[in-house]
């Protein structure tokens, strides 16, 4: 074993009797048997009992004293089998990793010498991931002795570089450098952390050039010499390793690259570019890679592009103004919303995204972010568009009802020249706010702009159209530039209101598709209507009396549905409610008009007394019936409801439970309270009760027992979610239509009526929430709403918690500060309990139905359960996360002598008098046990994200209760014991692996805090399997010391629960994770797209045989 890469002689251990730390010596015998038993884990036919053997042995080879030796005479043998050198290269990391601490300096000597040999002897034959283990090995010794009694290590990894022959020692000399640095001052290695100051000199040292040291830190302390020469390494050598790596780098793809990079460079650094570089034909070469029809290469380059716009320097520059039309030209071809296009269509770019993006969520989560890349030029836009809207069936169909598409070529061209347009008038918007840089000449330009701009929009509503989304297209595209550009413009926006009024299609019930779309352009119409009644209601009340005209002969044509006559009717309340040039008697008259109608149908006795009681509820809403009907045809037997028609007796329920829920006034009350804050009657809330009652199956009197499980069919909502869903948003929406005269049809009406109900009074709730102390200070209101809210939650699926969580956010968010006392408490403690339990229970459901795969149609479903379980988890702990933001500052103090209020208000006190969010939800133990159970039990939730949110909100809790107060004393037990053990779970769960920091980071916390005040974390930790207390004792004495950094603490714990830490699913495979492997595989175009899209696919199988949690806090 001569002939090492530094010079040194292969120096043998002689020892008498073969200490425990001994690495070389001793019988060959072992290696056939390591051989075989390799050939019998790798074996295609191999059984399951002899690979578990053979397994077992293999990892017990590695405890043996001779492991190293085997290891060294096998990996450096180029006739084995790469699978057989890769075992012998993980024998010598285990004994690099578990025993160099009690090897002697000569073993240690001697182990580094082989790995500098293995080093040396790398070819280009041998496999890289041969390579990059040899290149860690490396890294494992340099942590533990470099700049200690190993400082060649830098002349060393010069002497490889400049081996001739293959660049193969270059590569893993850049491996070394980029893992050790990043290892040092990134990584959570305990023997790196622990050694950080002495390896982050030496990294320093050989890094930067000794002319840098002496000039910028001249007084810099001396320590070991390390460095060689006097260049350092400092330079590229990222960059330079990432190309090193990249597997299928083509030419054009690095030119793109490299292109980006010179183009960042110059947006950051133009003050560094030569007056005479030839920058107009430098932006012509951008331009001309952009225009590559594969995004992977025209990407980058459009990212340069949007940030040289953004440059004052360079989006002024005349240089840039002639490649301004074919950029936008270029961007709208690109506009285009490939995800509604066939993917068998020929077109290029199409073509090249299928290919290099894999996922469809990942794809339309690239696509939407794309259409978000803008311009903000105006004219060439506008002649582009006029020309386009003019030929837009030009090589296509003409248009026919019959074979109708919403997503036809002609409505992607639009859609795709709108969003431009859209875009340049949000630009154009941005600069008519700051008003330019010269108000005279800035003033006459806009007043030219806006001109052509109402010119361009009447070209627009004049042109005619068939097909219902391109003009609903054109109706949003007219009303967004009537409430911003066009704003002063009165006559247009008569104009463009005047066209929605007029755009009435037929509708076609025999032709589903266009039908519709029909009813699209209807509600959007009435959306904009509302629009510009709330932006422009002044200029609209000049108008009003015909307006109201002619309201009312559309509504008195009997054409409209129900909810249509509502919004007409909002549009003119909100005309008169919003304008400012109104007489305030008038105002009033006018909105009694409104209001009086639907005051009396709430204050009528018969609803008051249908509304009293659930059987009531039921009857009121037709649902009374829906029992005995469910339970004489059997539907609890019928496995495809949407196969089973009904007969003339359900058709006629279903057009009774239409009917009925059209005469309740919910939908006008909501609408005229989302627009104002007069006081409408409150008795409306007790729907609240009855609409969450009926989704419990105990309120079903009479329903026999075999049925319940019928409720939940019923009353769960389906819903389309991309890259989950089987087919297109448009299959789904034509599915449910084709299903409306079935036994699933009927389910749908029953729970469109329960959904309706229930999200109006949502919104009711919200809006009066808008009427303030008037609201808040009902002293019988916190525990009746708290109740009607929440009592029977855990029946709502979780899609329907989700909507519940954001409106009881709403209302605590706008809860006056004087009331929270009287207002909050119930309302959270309850909300925590509940979305505990359901979390909870539900998480266990989904864990148990994972146990065993399935196929088809209930993955599908599975998977849309567990996407919308993790919202409604995400959505409760945000909502929890913004209670207890330390930066929530409370809102002032708005004086009221409303008698409701008088109470609670103390005279004068300003907003900084009462408590923050956060300290009022800390000092109150009713909002505070059941927040901290659910947080609690949220740490062993499996949502990598959520679980983030709640470790980083435990740890701005834990110094809370740190004091000597009899509530912090019982808080600081409950963390000491349940949360500290939840953590430990959750870090020997493999799922949690991606999570281990935080988990470690949380567990310092709770250590460093409250181990001065109690000994329940140290007798915690001492309870689990293998823990002795020498251990935990130096643990928590280092963890506490006074300057120790976080990522040390974090080691400490770390190293300290090595034992019971979970693994991931490489750890198990015995392949390291490198700095570099650890990063995604991603093509610059998804680095730059699709960084917040991020996704985690979960292992269908039971975790591998790991400690359960019961048996790690066993009482010993």
């Amino acid at each position: 074993m001569n002939g090492s890469a530094n010079g040194h002689s292969a120096v043998s251990v002689h020892t008498g009797d073969r200490p425990s730390g001994q690495v070389n010596g001793g019988s060959t015998t072992l290696l056939p048997r390591i051989h075989e038993a390799l050939e019998i884990v790798h074996g295609p036919y191999s059984s399951n009992e002899s690979r578990r053997q053979a397994s077992v042995f293999l990892e017990e080879i590695k405890t043996d004293d001779e492991a190293p030796y085997h290891g060294f005479t096998l990996a450096s043998d180029k006739s084995q089998l790469p699978v057989v050198r890769h075992y012998a290269l993980s024998l010598l990391e285990h004994a690099i990793r578990h025993k160099w601490a009690g090897y002697s300096e000569e073993q240690a000597a001697l182990l580094r010498s082989w790995v500098l040999q293995l080093a040396e002897h790398i070819s280009p034959d041998d496999p890289l991931y041969l390579r990059n283990k040899t290149a860690q090995l490396w890294v494992e010794i340099a942590k533990r002795s470099w700049a200690a009694e190993w400082t060649d290590m830098d002349e060393l990894l010069v002497r490889l570089w400049n081996l001739a022959g293959s660049v193969v020692h270059k590569e893993f000399v850049l491996f070394v450098l980029e893992t050790l640095s990043d290892e040092i001052f990134n990584g959570e290695d305990t023997v790196a952390v622990l050694r950080e100051g002495a390896l982050s000199r030496a990294c320093v040292d050989i890094f930067t050039p000794a002319i840098v040291l002496a000039e910028r830190f001249p007084n810099r302390q001396g320590g070991p010499t390390v460095r060689y020469g006097e260049e350092g390494w400092l330079g590229s050598v990222e960059a330079l390793h990432a190309l090193y790596s990249r597997m299928h780098f083509d030419d054009d793809e690095f030119l793109s690259l490299m292109i980006s990079t010179v183009g960042n460079y110059i947006e950051q650094k133009i003050s560094a570019i030569p007056e005479d570089c030839d920058l107009p034909n430098l932006l012509n070469l951008f331009f001309a890679i952009a225009q590559s029809p594969s995004f992977v290469i025209s990407i980058p380059v459009l990212v340069t592009w949007t940030r040289l716009l953004r440059s004052e320097t360079i989006g002024g520059s005349p240089t840039i103004t002639p490649l301004i039309a074919p950029l936008l030209e270029l961007c709208s071809s690109r506009l285009i919303r490939y995800e509604s296009m066939p993917e068998e269509s020929d077109d290029p770019s199409l073509i090249f995204l299928l290919e290099d993006i894999d996922t469809q969520p990942e794809r339309h989560a690239f696509w939407y972010i794309v259409r978000q890349k803008q311009s903000e030029a105006i004219y060439h836009i506008l002649s582009q568009v006029d020309q386009s809207m003019h030929h837009l069936y030009d090589g296509q169909p003409p248009f026919a009802v019959a074979t109708y598409s919403k997503t036809s070529m002609p409505v992607l061209r639009v859609d795709a020249h709108f969003t431009v347009v859209e875009a340049a008038l949000k630009g154009y918007m941005k600069w008519r706010s700051a008003h330019g840089s010269k108000p005279q000449q800035d003033e006459q330009e806009r007043i030219t702009m806006e001109n052509n701009l109402e010119a361009w929009c009447e070209r627009l509503l004049e042109m005619q159209f068939e097909d219902p989304i391109i003009r609903k297209r054109i109706l949003q595209l007219s009303v967004a530039f009537s409430t911003t550009a066009l704003d002063k413009k009165v006559t247009f926006m008569l104009k463009v209101l005047e066209h929605i009024l007029m755009s009435r299609p037929v509708e076609q019930p025999e032709y589903n598709a266009y039908n519709e779309a029909v009813k699209e352009l209807q509600t959007d119409g009435m959306y904009e209507l509302q629009r510009l009644a709330s932006k422009m209601p002044d200029q609209l009340l000049d108008v009003y009396d015909q307006l109201e005209a002619k309201v009312n002969e559309i509504i008195s044509s009997g054409s409209l549905d129900s909810k249509r006559q509502v919004a007409y009717q909002t549009f003119l309340f909100t005309i008169i409610h919003r304008a400012t040039k109104i007489d305030t008697e008038v105002r009033l008259q006018k909105l009694h008009g409104f209001i009086n109608p639907v005051q009396q149908l709430w204050q009528n006795p018969k609803m008051d007394e249908a509304i009293s009681s659930f059987s009531g509820f039921c009857e009121l809403l037709g649902l009374s019936q829906v029992r005995d009907y469910l339970v004489t045809r059997h539907v609890h037997d019928i496995d495809d409801w949407g196969l089973y028609q009904l007969d003339a007796h359900g058709q006629a329920m279903q057009k009774d439970l239409e009917e009925r829920l059209k005469a309740l006034p919910l939908r006008t009350t909501k609408s005229f309270l989302a627009c104002s804050t007069e006081k409408v009657e409150k008795d409306s809330a007790p729907h609240k009760v009855h609409a969450h009652a009926f989704h419990n199956p105990a309120n079903w009197a009479g329903l026999p027992p075999e049925m319940r499980s019928v409720v939940s069919r019923i009353l769960t909502d389906r819903f389309w979610q991309a890259g989950i869903s089987v087919g297109s948003k448009d299959d789904f929406y034509a599915r449910v239509t084709g299903t409306k005269s079935t036994m699933e049809g009927f389910a749908s009406s029953i729970r469109g009526s329960v959904r309706t109900v229930r999200e109006s009074c949502y919104s009711i709730l919200w809006c009066m929430s808008k009427l303030d102390v008037d609201f808040y200070g009902f002293s019988e209101l916190p525990g009746p709403l708290a109740h009607a809210l929440f009592a029977d939650a855990h029946c709502l699926s979780s899609h329907q918690l989700i909507a519940l969580l954001n409106v009881v956010r709403l209302m605590v968010d706008d809860c006056p500060v004087e009331l929270r006392s009287h207002f909050v408490p119930p309302i959270l403690a309850t909300c925590f309990a509940q979305m505990d339990a359901k979390c909870s229970s539900e998480w266990e459901k989904l864990a148990q139905k994972q146990v065993a795969a399935t196929e088809g149609e209930n993955l599908t479903d599975e998977m849309k359960e567990e996407s919308i379980l993790r919202q409604l988890t995400h959505t409760a702990v945000m909502m929890i996360g913004g209670f207890l933001d330390p930066a929530r500052q409370n809102p002032k103090v708005v004086p009221s002598s409303a008698k409701d209020a008088s109470t609670y208000i103390a005279e004068g006190s300003p907003a900084s008098a009462y408590p923050s969010m956060r300290k009022f939800c800390l000092t109150s133990s009713t909002v505070l046990e059941p927040l901290l159970m659910f947080l609690t039990h949220a740490i062993r939730m499996r949502d990598g994200r959520c679980c983030g949110v709640v470790l980083r909100v435990f740890r701005s809790l834990i110094p809370e209760f740190a004091d000597d107060s009899p509530l912090s004393a019982s808080i600081r037990e409950f963390i000491s014991t349940d949360v500290l053990k939840a953590c430990i779970s959750s870090l020997n769960e493999p799922y949690f692996v991606d999570l281990q920091k935080e988990l470690a980071q949380l567990i310092a916390s709770i250590l460093t805090f409250y181990s001065p005040l109690t000994t329940t974390p140290r007798q915690i930790l001492l309870s689990l399997p293998g823990m002795d207390e020498p251990s935990v004792d130096k643990c928590i004495d280092y963890i506490m010391r006074q300057g120790m950094q976080q990522r040390q603490q974090r080691a400490l714990v770390l190293d300290l629960l090595r034992d019971i830490k979970g693994v991931s699913i490489s750890e198990q495979g015995r392949i390291t994770k490198t700095a570099s492997t650890v990063r995604k595989e991603r093509s610059k175009m998804q680095q730059e797209f699709l960084k917040e899209q991020t996704a985690t696919a979960e292992e269908r199988k039971v975790s591998p045989g790991l400690e359960g949690v019961a048996g790690m806090f066993e009482e010993h």
